[in-house]
């Protein structure tokens, strides 16, 4: 199995997700860059599909401190920085994990250096009981930044309020943004569909 893609849609181009961008797309405003091609994707999908029913443990439970149990499921290797976790098939990989959604740093976001656009997300959704993820969503940096409503209007809103609030460069805002585990799985569940699920079915 693998993502499916639309009527259409062609493995050789590159995209955002759900739809190509092009020069007059909100997204280009903050300079993101095309994410690899759907081989590329397809490749981590079967990788992560296979290595679904081994991501369970008390690790799965942990707050924080997981990013080494998920790296040795998917056979990732651990390259912690800013932007990312782990790289795996020369993907970088970051993290993130919940039950009902996850946290994200608008700041971050909003300016994401050259080697941070080609970053793909993974959330983890998972059983706090069982101690075991259920599904995998894989997220591609243009439709997270979407998803965020991030553009070079709300970007430079944000810079605004951080130099009203913390004029000192080196002082830091936390200034972040909640996307339910729903939207979660509808950003990664447009075509083509990014969500892996345990059941091997979208629920």
């Amino acid at each position: 199995m693998g993502p499916r893609t639309g009527h259409g849609m062609s493995k050789t181009n590159r995209y955002y997700g759900a739809r190509r961008i092009n020069d007059q797309d909100n997204l280009s405003n903050l300079n993101v860059t095309r994410i690899s091609d759907m081989d590329d994707l397809n490749k981590l999908w079967i990788r992560i599909e296979s290595a679904l029913p081994r991501m369970k443990g008390q690790w799965v439970g942990k707050a924080s401190g997981y990013e080494p149990d998920f790296a040795r499921c998917i056979g990732a290797d651990l390259k912690k920085t800013t932007y990312w976790d782990m790289e795996v098939m020369g993907l970088r990989i970051e993290v993130k994990k919940g039950q009902t959604g996850g946290w994200f740093d608008l700041i971050r976001y909003c300016h994401l250096p050259k080697e941070g656009r080609e970053v793909l997300t993974l959330f983890l959704h998972y059983d706090k009981v069982a101690l075991a993820v259920r599904d995998v969503f894989i997220i591609t940096m243009g439709s997270l930044i979407e998803a965020l409503q991030l553009n070079r209007a709300s970007t430079a809103a944000i810079d605004r309020v951080r130099t009203l609030l913390h004029p000192s460069k080196d002082s830091r805002l936390n200034f972040q943004s909640r996307l339910t585990t729903d939207e979660l799985r509808r950003i990664a569940g447009h075509p083509p569909n990014l969500v892996i699920s345990l059941e091997g079915r979208l629920r």
